[in-house]
C-alpha cells in the first residue's frame, strides 16, 4: 500500500470515528488511552504462568489456566466457586 493511500485511509477513518476519538479529553481527566497496561496484564496472566521451566502446554490447557487466573486475579474466585458448585 503506497503512502498516500494510507493517509488517505487514515483520514476516512477519523473523519468517520470523529465523535469516539477523545484523546485530548482523556488527557485532561488522566485517563489512560494506551495499551501498556494490557500488555502488562497479558504478561501476568498468561506468560508468567506458562514460561515456567519444565512447562509444556495444550491450547485447551492453558485456555482453562488462563480463565483460572483471570478469576483469582480479580478477586472473584470465591463467587466464582459457589456459582460452580450450585451447578
Amino acid at each position: 500500500m503506497s503512502v498516500a493511500r494510507g493517509s488517505f485511509q487514515l483520514s476516512v477513518y477519523i473523519e468517520r470515528n470523529r465523535e469516539g476519538i477523545w484523546y485530548e479529553e482523556a488527557k485532561r481527566q488522566v485517563i489512560s488511552i494506551g495499551s501498556g497496561s494490557v500488555d502488562k496484564a497479558g504478561d501476568i496472566v498468561i506468560c508468567r504462568r506458562m514460561k515456567l521451566r519444565g512447562m509444556s502446554w495444550s491450547r485447551e490447557g492453558a485456555d482453562a489456566v488462563e480463565n483460572i487466573r483471570i478469576i483469582v486475579l480479580n478477586g472473584k474466585w470465591d463467587d466464582f466457586w459457589e456459582r460452580y458448585k450450585a451447578a
